[in-house]
């Protein structure tokens, strides 16, 4: 008898092993992929998530780049100072490509450059006279951050002030006629208003002496002096231009029992570098310059802080000047000038022999765009342009052009 039993693997055992194990790998396999899909899944949404997220910080970080400006001030061989603007400009087109860079370098503008030359009527402007809406040969003119002018309303003999767009002014200091008393002025010539504490300091020129009004009390300052222009610097120093000694003389605050420094002129009457005739108003610049209205030598003088002489920053030569008067410098360093007989404010820049005319030169007049005997000179805020216009007994705003 054949036996049928072989020695060996079953074939119908090693076929069901084999469908088993490869069961088990395509479990595996499936499970694999479940997972590369998943995690395939999970990196695009990562990608959809992140990706937006980075390009709109980019974005963002980009156009808070995009316009980068530094002011340098620069220093000219003629000592005027010039801002350059430099202007930084960051374009990117898209996350993937380089970014674009795009610098200009361009000098800035004044802040103010051109003024409408008829002139808006802010104070006076009703004739001659005493009443509380008109004036009487004003000479100078202080205004506050408010656009509120204090007027020394010279032949009042009286310090008015009127408020931002009132019609008539109200008296702060004088107006008790003419007189040397504690509460009367003769003929003041100029005006500060300290606009924290309300002090208000006067050239009160006809009784020679500089006096302080606060709440209705007075106190004399300084006494015996030609007193016409007055300033101040942010430090706290009173600047007082004395017309008969030919100089401008520098006080402390507070402190006026001693005669003062003499940072201009004091060398005598004279036409000399060194010398002034008839000083009247002044300005002070941020560094001390002291630019003085050399009225009888028809020029303005710069005498820096501790100079020994002066320069000559506008007129000096024949037929520039009909008598220089109100005296203002802008941010540029120039040099505005009311030119009294010319009835015309002059701009000069430094280093520069000949000015221009910004307002009036119409010949002398009561119209708008017209001037009769013009002093001082004021900015305001916005660049607008105030001018005591004297024989016409107002005050003139030129407003600035866009």
């Amino acid at each position: 008898m054949i036996s049928n039993n072989r020695i060996g693997v079953d074939n119908d055992s090693e076929t069901v092993t084999s469908n088993a194990a490869q069961s088990k790998r395509l479990c595996e396999f499936l499970k694999k992929r479940k997972v590369m899909c998943i995690t395939f899944i999970i990196i695009v949404l990562a990608i959809i998530v992140i990706i937006p997220t980075i390009i709109y910080t980019t974005k963002k970080t980009n156009s808070e780049k995009t316009s980068i400006t530094e002011e340098t001030p620069i220093e000219t061989t003629e000592g005027t100072t010039i801002e350059i603007t430099e202007k930084i400009e960051i374009t990117t087109e898209s996350p993937t490509t380089s970014t674009s860079t795009t610098i200009s370098t361009t000098p800035s503008k004044p802040k103010f450059d051109k003024w409408k030359q008829n002139a808006i009527t802010v104070a006076g402007g009703n004739g001659q006279g005493q009443e509380l809406n008109q004036l009487y040969d004003p000479v100078a003119i202080f205004i506050d951050q408010k656009k509120n002018i204090f007027i020394a309303d010279q032949y009042n003999h009286r310090i008015v002030e009127w408020k931002y767009n009132a019609k008539e002014g109200h008296i702060i200091a004088g107006g008790n006629s003419k007189g040397n008393q504690m509460d009367q002025l003769d003929r003041p010539t100029d005006v500060i208003v300290d606009q924290q504490t309300h002090l208000i300091i006067i050239a009160d020129w006809g009784n020679r002496r500089v006096i302080q009004w606060l709440n209705q009390k007075q106190q004399i300052l300084i006494q015996d002096i030609g007193c016409f222009g007055l300033a101040m610097d942010k430090h706290g120093f009173l600047y007082v231009s004395d017309t008969v000694k030919s100089e401008v003389r520098r006080w402390k605050m507070g402190k006026y029992n001693n005669e003062g420094v003499v940072v201009a002129g004091g060398n005598d009457r004279g036409n000399h570098l060194n010398q002034l005739s008839s000083p009247i108003f002044i300005f002070v610049d941020e560094d001390q310059s002291v630019y003085v209205s050399d009225m009888h030598n028809y020029r303005v003088m710069k005498w820096k802080n501790h100079a020994e002489e002066g320069t000559i920053v506008a007129g000096g030569r024949l037929n520039q000047l009909g008598e220089s008067q109100g005296v203002i410098i802008d941010d540029l360093g120039q040099i505005y000038v009311a030119d009294f007989y010319n009835h015309r404010v002059m701009r000069w820049c430094e280093g520069k022999e000949e000015g221009e005319t910004v307002v009036g030169g119409n010949g002398k007049g009561d119209q708008s765009n017209q001037l009769d005997s013009p002093g001082d000179l004021s900015f305001d805020d916005e660049g607008n342009l105030y001018v005591v216009d004297g024989r016409n007994h107002r005050i003139q705003k030129f407003e600035v052009t866009s």
